[in-house]
């Protein structure tokens, strides 16, 4: 019996700093910080966003995967969006405009506001995922600006 009892030691450390693990990197309180705007990347705390702004668009983030991917804009408009974590941890990126979300968690939310240049008439805007390998697995998509 007494020779199992290292091994039986070991084994309930490695639990220990499983569980111990797991929550350091899923605390909820540190991943979904407060409702924040996010105007070509500079981001303004605010309590509460949805009494402050129209939302143009809410972009549902699946696992790999917006839900519109699709979206459509005015050359020269501002566009809302309200990015809403499903499932996973996902972000938002426009690099052309140099645009980036937090990431964000499921259950997690955040508004950001798009301005689209005057010049970009009849052209499409490309937003992807940068976690991971989210975009090679299809998690990207585009907003057609008329």
């Amino acid at each position: 019996m007494s020779k199992y009892i290292p091994f039986l030691l070991l084994i309930l450390i490695l639990i220990i700093a499983g569980v111990g693990t797991y929550f350091l990197l899923f605390d909820e309180e540190e991943a979904s910080p407060p409702n924040e705007t996010t105007v070509n990347n500079e981001r303004e705390e605010d309590t509460d966003l949805s009494d402050t702004l129209e939302v143009d668009y809410t972009i549902n983030m699946t696992n790999y995967r917006y839900s519109p991917s699709v979206l459509t804009a005015t050359a020269g408009d501002s566009l809302v969006i309200r990015l809403v974590a499903v499932e996973g941890m996902h972000d938002f990126v426009i690099d052309s405009l140099d645009i980036s979300s937090r990431v964000i968690t499921a259950g997690g939310e955040e508004i950001i506001t798009i301005e689209i240049p005057e010049d970009a008439a009849n052209q499409e805007i490309i937003f992807y995922c940068s976690v991971e390998n989210h975009r090679e697995l299809g998690m990207e998509g585009i907003i057609q600006v008329n």
